[in-house]
């Protein structure tokens, strides 16, 4: 799991597998996540959280995708998730690559 807490972080072609938690975790007011061409997959709970006012970014440049998550508990939790404040947020950014869907 990748939890960030400082005010910025960046990822480029990185790839989050079978993590216990999430594979993108931003806690926090002001806390940004930025990611380009990543793949977040078959993580066991969620696999890109945004919390308590923490924000990522998902830019597509034809490589970024998350699915196959919540391997572990399928019917409580989601791929995408964003809790704990209406300023909580996760933002797409085209273009995604054909492959890309939310499971």
């Amino acid at each position: 799991m990748e939890r960030v807490d400082g005010p910025l972080l960046r990822w480029t072609m990185s790839l989050w597998k079978q993590s216990a938690a999430a594979g993108v975790f931003a806690v926090g007011t002001g806390v940004v996540g930025r990611c380009t061409n990543v793949e977040v997959r078959q993580c066991a709970v969620r696999g890109v959280v945004a919390v308590y006012g923490g924000s990522i970014t998902l830019i597509g440049a034809n490589k970024t995708t998350v699915h196959h998550n919540c391997t572990e508990h399928p019917s409580h939790y989601c791929g995408l998730e964003v809790y704990g404040s209406c300023s909580s947020t996760i933002q797409l950014v085209t273009p995604f690559d054909q492959r890309y869907r939310l499971h």
